[in-house]
């Protein structure tokens, strides 16, 4: 369960929350499982955190950082997942603040 995203807001407070959702679903990666992502209303949430694991990724294999391109791929599948600009702000956002704490990019200096 998510902490700090009180269900009654469209957006967390900060993208502290996301990032530490993201970092244990992925400390429990275990290929021979799924993880489920859902909300409350069952778009709002999830398609922030697809949109976040999907962005992270793309840093991961590409080393690039294309919120556009990730935000395009979630809205092709379920168009309710990101409606709105502060969704998308949300995202380079956590992008980031994913960068500074991770340095993902220190090989390009």
């Amino acid at each position: 369960m998510m902490k700090g995203w009180p269900h009654d807001q469209r957006l967390p407070s900060s993208v502290e929350p996301l990032l530490a959702v993201m970092e244990r679903a992925e400390s429990l990666n275990d290929p021979s499982a799924s993880t489920l992502i859902t909300c409350r209303d069952g778009v709002t949430a999830t398609g922030v955190m697809m949109a976040l694991f999907l962005l992270i990724e793309r840093i991961k294999l590409f080393q690039e950082v294309d919120v556009y391109r990730s935000v395009q791929e979630i809205i092709y599948a379920r168009p309710e997942f990101i409606t709105s600009v502060d969704q998308y702000d949300l995202l380079h956002e956590a992008a980031a603040t994913y960068l500074e704490a991770y340095n993902t990019y220190g090989n390009f200096n």
